[in-house]
């Protein structure tokens, strides 16, 4: 009786109507034409059976986007944020016990008293050598770094899928959960791939100097992992004396190979001065001077099978 159809498929997709037709044998147009059948009337019996259903279902649509919509969007919403609620309290109960975190790192600071004469008579002038990182708390971020490195290599097939920037937050808030934060020392992101530990000297009447760099890089050419170190890493380089680990990411099938093969890349690099053992077994320390600023690096290379969507990540 009723059929929906396109008005105009080609020109108005979205615009449908209902049809109905009359198919009429000769006989019965001669029946028309005498007025023995009402097409009108025939047509209205047809109205009225298909308008309250086109109503109904105006009015369904009208109830779903009103009312029905609305309800289910906010449930949607309620269930979402009691979700999200649910997790922030779970993550604030999942801290580390005091016993876990090891002890704060801290500056090395060395006040030097050198006899002055006054009018009053002689007195001592402290002079505060430039801050550096001490040299066991630089250990202690060697070791947690490690610890840190053995669980990812463990886990080299999820953690392999990851930008240098995802690996570097990674580190950042393991650091910040195991290293108890010093007075004017801080663990912070900056720029892309980089952690820093900032000595916050305001007080002492000098700007914040950073005293400890992390620099993460995937090591997949000479130029990137040369570029790490200058000019970003040197770049970075704002007081005398500073550490800092180069994270170094391997994803070759020969590992020791190609170890070897980039820390002669590293020594090749302008600066370069000496090289020491550092409190991590097969992680050395290349000690270098960029503009008269020196910076003790600890090479911390860490061994990862990536995917191919890994391999998209990677800036080259």
């Amino acid at each position: 009786m009723w059929s929906v159809k396109y008005v105009d498929e080609s020109r108005r997709p979205d615009l449908v109507a209902l049809y109905t037709y009359f198919d009429l044998t000769i006989e019965e147009e001669s029946k028309v034409a005498s007025g023995a059948i009402n097409l009108k009337a025939i047509l209205e019996k047809r109205f009225a059976l298909i308008d309250p259903i086109v109503k109904a279902i105006a009015g369904e649509v009208e109830d779903f986007f009103d009312k029905q919509a609305v309800e289910f969007v906010q449930s949607a919403l309620d269930t979402k944020k009691t979700e999200l609620s649910n997790r922030e309290a779970v993550a604030n109960t999942m801290s580390f016990p005091d016993t876990w975190s090891l002890p704060p790192i801290e500056l090395e600071s060395v006040s030097t008293s050198v006899p002055a004469d006054s009018e009053q008579g002689p007195t001592d002038l402290v002079i505060t050598q430039t801050p550096r990182l001490e040299g066991a708390s630089f250990e202690r971020l060697q070791r947690t770094i490690r610890i840190w490195a053995d669980a990812v290599e463990r886990y080299d097939r999820s953690f392999g899928v990851l930008s240098e920037d995802q690996i570097s937050d990674l580190l950042a808030a393991t650091l910040n959960a195991t290293l108890s934060g010093a007075e004017r020392e801080v663990f912070t992101r900056d720029g892309k791939s980089d952690i820093f530990v900032h000595a916050d000297l305001l007080r002492e009447g000098s700007g914040p100097a950073i005293v400890f760099i992390t620099e993460s890089k995937w090591a997949t050419s000479h130029k990137v992992v040369k570029e790490a170190l200058d000019p970003q890493l040197f770049g970075y380089l704002n007081t005398h004396d500073t550490s800092a680990v180069l994270l170094l990411l391997f994803d070759q099938k020969n590992f020791a190979s190609a170890q070897t093969e980039y820390l002669d890349v590293l020594r090749s690099v302008a600066g370069f001065k000496s090289e020491s053992s550092s409190a991590v077994a097969g992680w050395p320390i290349f000690s270098y001077v960029s503009k008269e600023k020196g910076v003790n690096i600890c090479i911390a290379t860490i061994h990862l099978a990536r995917s191919t969507k890994a391999t998209r990540n990677v800036k080259h």
